[in-house]
């Protein structure tokens, strides 16, 4: 667990290029897989985001869930984008999608 401005995350998500008319289903689709594992988990969140430059972070509460939203934004944006997981034992997991 990595602490920041005293707040704790497991995992980041970062989109790089998010296209103008694509913005707004990306951020859809992240809203509702945070709905959905909130469901299942109260834990399980979406802690906060930051917009830095042209990239959009999110800082999640579970390294697991960062994984599972990464994977499911390649899957829904299939050939548009390059998806990156970098593994930190000692720290969070770093997850990556960046449209072309």
């Amino acid at each position: 667990m990595v602490t920041k401005k005293e707040k704790i995350y497991e995992g980041e998500l970062v989109l790089e290029n998010i296209p103008a008319s694509k913005r707004q289903d990306v951020l859809n689709l992240i809203k509702n897989l945070d709905h959905e594992a909130q469901r299942r988990d109260f834990m399980d969140r979406i802690l906060w985001r930051e917009e830095k430059d042209d990239d959009t972070h999110f800082y999640i509460s579970e390294n697991q869930l960062t994984v599972f939203m990464g994977e499911k934004i390649g899957e829904a944006f299939k050939n548009q984008g390059k998806l990156t997981i970098a593994y930190n034992p000692e720290g969070p997991v770093r997850v990556k999608w960046e449209f072309y």
